[in-house]
């Protein structure tokens, strides 16, 4: 991580820009001097107030960032790189939404050089394999930071197997997997035994089926196999209460009836649907159901 790294804020709409040189070891002093400075301005500007906010939460950051290298030996340089900042983003450069402007980015360095091979990985000159991934972190309650950089996925990546199905879904080493993304990036899971040339996903909810099986999941939760249900003659059923990955979808097909991945048993499939209402969310010709449970 170099010693001297740039800070900027650029915003389209105006026409300046904040620079200061992180300074020391550690980059403290540089970060010090920089909110110091800002602190001396008048903060009446809205975009001032959040700036400052944000330099507040990178020093802090640094603060964290640089106690290993305090502590530990410069022969731990794994654990110290680890620790002191986020592969291809040394340079803290905030830039704000055009629409939202709640919203910064702190985008990948301008001096990677990684190419983009498919999707979203990238590989280097050592032919080691990367995804570009975005974590986010609240500086304020009207502040949202997005960070770039990048994760080495090396041992996990098959170039050449690898295969996009669509909506996050891949094919990778033979196998099935989905990009689920949290607030620190994505990582990859599995759908365990999903038939990787036959595998369709679902649009509304998690899973898909293929040539044999149907399967539904909530991520970060695994996918399951629904037992018995006809992959040919499936049918999406999701309350308005539902959502992608709930786990609470509502399937059918031409003999049965499903909640989440369990079979109700004596429910109609020709005539079961949905009715979204506060105490009820299906029926059928024998009643009303809530949660996969008839109510009587």
């Amino acid at each position: 991580m170099p010693l001297g790294n740039s800070i900027h804020y650029a915003d389209s709409g105006a026409n300046w820009k904040l620079k200061a040189c992180r300074q020391g070891q550690y980059g403290l002093k540089g970060m010090w001097l920089l909110i110091s400075k800002l602190c001396m301005h008048s903060l009446r500007s809205l975009i001032m107030k959040t700036i400052l906010q944000i330099l507040i939460f990178v020093f802090f950051m640094s603060i964290d960032s640089c106690r290993p290298k305090q502590i530990k030996r410069q022969t731990d340089q794994i654990q110290i790189q680890q620790r002191s900042g986020l592969l291809g983003n040394n340079i803290i450069e905030f830039v704000q939404d055009k629409k939202h402007k709640i919203f910064f980015t702190d985008p990948i360095d301008d001096t990677i050089n990684y190419k983009r091979v498919i999707d979203n990985i990238y590989k280097d000159d050592n032919e080691k394999y990367y995804i570009l991934n975005v974590c986010f972190r609240p500086v304020s309650n009207d502040t949202l930071l997005y960070l770039e950089y990048f994760r080495d996925e090396t041992d996990f990546l098959d170039i050449k197997s690898y295969r996009q199905i669509k909506s996050g879904y891949f094919v990778n080493k033979g196998r099935v997997f989905y990009w689920w993304g949290n607030s620190d990036g994505d990582y990859p899971i599995e759908v365990i035994g999903a038939d990787p040339k036959t595998f369709i996903p679902f649009d509304s909810v998690a899973g898909g089926t293929d040539r044999q099986f149907v399967y539904y999941g909530s991520p970060p939760k695994d996918f399951n196999v629904i037992n018995g249900a006809d992959p040919k003659s499936i049918k999406v059923l999701n309350p308005k209460r539902g959502c992608w990955n709930c786990g609470n979808c509502y399937f059918k097909d031409k003999k049965a009836v499903y909640y989440g991945c369990k079979k109700i048993i004596g429910a109609d499939s020709k005539t079961f649907k949905l009715l979204n209402q506060h105490n009820f969310d299906a029926e059928d010709k024998n009643g009303k159901y809530f949660e996969g449970l008839i109510v009587k």
